[in-house]
């Protein structure tokens, strides 16, 4: 699919496409084709995962790389030792 930059305007949308990731969520079994997203002839980045307020989602709405994260950083907390 690909928009154009008049397309945008019209929807007073302002569009950095270097900026700009495409996250399809799809919780189903089988995988579908998804067409690439262009916007003015630029490919729009597709990723698995984006970190968006703080929080890390992935394309089938699990939280387990945001789990991940957050026991990382207690790891080291939780391993001194209290006197």
């Amino acid at each position: 699919m690909d928009l154009s930059s008049e397309q945008c305007r019209r929807s007073c949308l302002d569009l950095n496409v270097s900026k700009s990731k495409e996250m399809v969520v799809d919780c189903r079994q089988e995988q579908l084709t998804i067409l690439t997203l262009k916007v003015n002839s630029q490919n729009i980045e597709r990723v698995e995962e984006y970190r968006y307020l703080g929080t890390t989602i992935d394309y089938r709405l699990t939280f387990t790389r945001n789990s991940e994260i957050i026991f990382s950083k207690c790891q080291p907390l939780l391993s001194e030792e209290t006197p």
